[in-house]
């Protein structure tokens, strides 16, 4: 009996060690994921050659299949998808633009796994843009939301032209009513743009304008306003506090400015400001954190000024502030992350237009040299869509024929630091 017993046993333990007795095999071990590296986010310029730097591993098997794929951003041909280097050319951007690339990793036993990586575009400091239909100087623009409106200029009057960042394309729109041949300005409120001042051919000679006018582009048409106490071209304008400040200009040929006026669109009503503590023609006004500056112009005294003044419109005050580096009429400007940059214009050591750029900080009042423009220009005209710049039109020279800048050049302040 004990015997028999003891080989029962015996047999059970076979069966057992072979997996008899349990109708079936062993089951098999689970299978790991592989695991998919995309790699660090990287920064890259735009047009160039990119490589994304993927890697994986499978513990318990082999990678049998790699594929990247484009899940974000402006679109670009991916090249060696199934490889780990997969690359590509950079985009032409104008802004910072985000792309995003995501590794797909497939084991020998059809278990997956993704990682994604981030590759930021930047631009350079300068662009190609696309150029005015007819260039010319003496135009007036402002930006309003994702377009630039161009308005008037020499030879093409009452031109009112609307440039579409976002598609690039440039579009006719309404006529101006009052011819403006230069020395016009424009400002925003309230989303309609007002064009104010300049002189024309039909009132004959240098005579100042005192048409004011406003766009309304939702409407595609022009309304007339009360028009400026003082006549004028050549005068800077900005926008502050829902009111329009108009700054200096010239009345005839030798009567300089210092005359400040705020035009109020809601009344339709004007009134007097303290003057500019110099007079000058063709200034740049600009606004920065609830005070109005004005910078540079032709003087009286028939120079070119580096001067700098701040407004304080609860005092009704100006104070003068640290000057420029370089003298200048027929400037350009724009407000950018707190600060003022100031393009080309001509200045009375260069004998024709300058292609130097200059930014004010006010929080420290101080000026610095940013990176020269692609194309000297002066009477030409900026604007500001998002993080870039756009300078269009003006001319190279004021002597003899004045030839015009075809180009449009776009400027990215934010690397430029």
């Amino acid at each position: 009996m004990y015997r028999r017993c003891l080989g029962l046993s015996v047999l059970c333990g076979l069966l057992a060690a072979c997996g008899g007795g349990g109708g079936g095999g062993a089951s098999p071990s689970p299978n790991a994921s592989p695991i998919a590296s995309a790699g660090a986010d990287i920064e890259v310029n735009k047009n160039t050659l990119v490589t994304l730097a993927g890697t994986g591993t499978d513990s318990d098997g082999t990678i049998a299949s790699i594929a990247w794929t484009q899940t974000g951003g402006a679109s670009v041909v991916l090249n060696g998808s199934n490889t780990y280097a997969a690359y590509f050319t950079a985009p032409n951007v104008t802004a910072n633009t985000t792309l995003e690339f995501t590794l797909t990793l497939v084991d020998n036993r059809g278990a997956s796994t993704t990682d994604s990586v981030r590759v930021q575009v930047q631009p350079g400091i300068w662009e190609d843009g696309v150029a005015l239909r007819d260039s010319r100087f003496g135009l007036a623009a402002c930006s309003l939301a994702n377009e630039i409106y161009v308005f008037g200029g020499a030879n093409f009057d009452t031109l009112t032209e609307k440039f579409d960042v976002t598609n690039q394309t440039w579009t006719t729109l309404a006529t101006m009513p009052t011819a403006r041949r230069h020395g016009h300005a424009c400002a925003v409120v309230s989303n309609k743009i007002y064009v104010m001042g300049g002189y024309n051919d039909v009132m004959g000679g240098w005579n100042g304008l005192d048409t004011v006018e406003a766009f309304d582009p939702a409407t595609n048409s022009w309304s007339t306003q009360t028009p400026m106490p003082t006549p004028r071209y050549g005068a800077a304008a900005a926008a502050l506090n829902g009111k329009i400040y108009v700054l200096g200009g010239r009345n005839g040929t030798a009567n300089t400015l210092s005359t400040v006026e705020e035009f109020d669109p809601a009344s339709g009503t004007w009134s007097t400001k303290a003057s500019l503590p110099i007079a000058v023609h063709s200034p740049v006004a600009a606004v920065i954190a609830g005070k109005l500056y004005a910078i540079g112009g032709y003087g009286a005294d028939n120079t070119a000024h580096a001067d700098s003044y701040e407004y304080d419109p609860a005092t009704n005050a100006w104070r003068q502030l640290a000057s420029m580096t370089t003298s200048r009429v027929g400037h350009s400007e724009i407000m950018w992350d707190g600060r003022i940059y100031v393009f080309g214009g001509e200045s009375d050591t260069a004998g024709g237009a300058i292609a130097s750029i200059e930014m004010y900080d006010p929080g420290t009042n101080r000026w610095s040299q940013k990176s020269d423009m692609p194309h000297a220009r002066e009477y030409h005209a900026s604007a500001i869509v998002a993080d870039s710049a756009y300078l269009l039109g003006g001319r190279s020279t004021s002597q003899g024929a004045q030839p015009l800048v075809y180009e449009a050049d776009i400027y990215n302040p934010g690397q430029d630091e």
